[in-house]
């Protein structure tokens, strides 16, 4: 289920109109990487309810690596990513604008669709070990960026309770998820992608 962060194995069968998530990696001469992309199985026009949501990902995906840049820090894309995220959400209909909450950032609505980080560093491991809070991004470090919108079990409980979420399209959405994954070469003004 694409809706399940690291889904284990199952014996079912992909078919037609499934969406299928692929998170993957290998190393090279002892550097790990880290790499996820999320296919429609089908005829690439075949409707699906979930490719809006697939393109506006990839979208906001390609806005933030822009700014991955020597002198940002991850709390920066973070925050940016958070806020791009609820103005696609809000868009699809999945969460109401106005439910009564002043400021949208204290009811961190988007965490229930993108409970993960934005990313992590690579190295000798996957995910190797660093405070990615605070620190701003330098030359020379190695990051995988990975974003990604989920509709699983915890939206699907909280829609039936929550203000500002639309039950009615999320059931309609149905549940799923769709992520991408990259890994960049910090440089002296920019990034470089290296999957």
């Amino acid at each position: 289920s694409t809706a399940i962060l690291h889904y284990e194995d199952g014996e079912r069968v992909i078919q037609v109109g499934d969406v299928v998530l692929c998170d993957m990696g290998c190393s090279f001469q002892g550097y790990c990487s880290d790499v996820t992309r999320t296919w429609f199985v089908g005829p690439p026009a075949s409707p699906h309810p979930w490719r809006d949501i697939h393109t506006q990902v990839h979208r906001v995906f390609a806005k933030m690596v822009a700014q991955l840049m020597p002198g940002k820090t991850w709390d920066e894309l973070t925050t940016f990513v958070h806020d791009e995220f609820l103005l696609v959400l809000q868009n699809a209909g999945l969460v109401r604008e106005d439910a009564g909450v002043s400021d949208p950032r204290q009811d961190d609505v988007v965490s229930i669709f993108f409970p993960h980080s934005i990313g992590h560093h690579l190295g000798i491991e996957t995910h190797d070990r660093c405070d990615t809070t605070q620190r701003e991004f330098a030359s020379g470090m190695v990051v995988a960026l990975e974003i990604g919108l989920y509709v699983g079990d915890v939206a699907m409980e909280k829609s039936q309770s929550h203000p500002r979420l639309n039950a009615e399209k999320l059931e309609t959405l149905g549940q799923g998820g769709v992520r991408v994954e990259d890994n960049f070469l910090v440089t002296e003004t920019s990034n470089e992608c290296l999957t």
